[in-house]
């Protein structure tokens, strides 16, 4: 469960990543410097909360960040054509913030079934997958 739970988090992830400049340039008629801005906040929120999801994990109930990256999913769906590219970021951020504080938590408790020494393997299984 926990691998199909992660395709489908790493496949939205990549998508909106694609998708969401592709709106705001061909869409919104704003610049690919612009659409690169959106995708910012949410790149940089990546990078420093991967090292610390797994400790937010123990802290905050996986329920809640679940709900922080549905939320953030369900504004981006109001993103159009008379929305700014601030009001996109501002979701994109949260969403990904929501994706990235979910994804090593679950590859923990995938991981936390199998034995000492079938670790490596499921870890690379799971990246693989």
């Amino acid at each position: 469960m926990a691998i199909i739970v992660n395709c489908l988090l790493v496949s939205t992830m990549y998508g909106n990543t694609i998708l969401l400049p592709l709106l705001i340039q061909n869409v919104m008629g704003k610049s690919a410097f612009i659409s690169g801005l959106v995708i910012l906040p949410g790149a940089i929120s990546t990078g420093i909360l991967s090292p610390w999801s797994g400790c937010l994990f123990d802290k905050v109930p996986i329920r809640r960040m679940a709900t922080f990256d549905l939320f953030g999913t369900a504004m981006q769906a109001f993103i159009g054509v008379h929305n700014g590219a601030v009001f996109a970021a501002f979701w994109q951020w949260v969403r990904q913030v929501g994706i990235v504080s979910m994804l090593i938590p679950l590859q923990t408790e995938a991981l936390a079934i199998l034995p000492q020494e079938e670790l490596p393997d499921g870890v690379a299984t799971f990246s693989t997958t």
